[in-house]
């Protein structure tokens, strides 16, 4: 373990649902359908989810 490792548990549990989800379906499905299947998986983690929440991104400087 990290020391100074931020949100750890949030991260162990993160990891674990995508482990969780990706044993039970494969890789054989469509990214909407593991995104679905993960988004339910955190929330019943207990984690808060905001499903497609859209960002900015930059890159060098430009948006």
């Amino acid at each position: 373990m990290v020391d100074d490792f931020l949100f750890e548990k949030e991260s162990y549990e993160i990891n674990g649902a995508c482990f969780e989800v990706y044993n039970n379906l494969g890789g054989d499905f469509k990214e909407v359908m593991i995104n679905k299947a993960l988004v339910q998986e955190l929330r019943a983690r207990g984690l808060s989810v905001e499903n497609q929440k859209r960002i900015s991104i930059f890159y060098k400087g430009k948006r």
